[in-house]
């Protein structure tokens, strides 16, 4: 497995301890629903034509128990979620054409070796 993808089986384990972290915590958000069009706009580029084969991701928080480490993790989302009341469904990637091994992205850069230390975002204050 490329190093940017983990196996469904540990995504699903660090989603839960996030889902733990976050109830223990009275907090409710773990899971976040963008749409391409607001990626390409964030990277300023134009939406690619024709469209991509999925319009929206969906990006999961998760804490991995044994290192402290958060966890992101990214998978495609189907069906049209800019309806409200709908939230589309979750596309696993397989890692084969039998649609085992299933995996979902991670990314692996948190700060703050790789952030804009300058950024008002990066302390959370002006």
């Amino acid at each position: 497995m490329p190093i940017n993808q983990e196996s469904l089986a540990s995504a699903i384990v660090n989603v839960g301890n996030y889902v733990d972290f976050t109830a223990n915590n009275n907090l409710r958000n773990y899971a976040f629903t963008i749409s391409a069009t607001e990626l390409f706009d964030a990277l300023g580029m134009s939406a690619p034509t024709p469209p991509p084969s999925f319009g929206n991701i969906r990006i999961y928080l998760g804490i991995d128990n044994s290192t402290g480490e958060f966890k992101l993790y990214i998978t495609p989302v189907t069906g049209n979620v800019s309806v409200p009341g709908l939230a589309g469904n979750d596309f696993i990637l397989p890692d084969n054409e039998q649609g085992s091994n299933a995996y979902v992205l991670e990314l692996i850069y948190p700060c703050p070796n790789t952030c804009d230390v300058t950024s008002p975002l990066y302390y959370g204050n002006v």
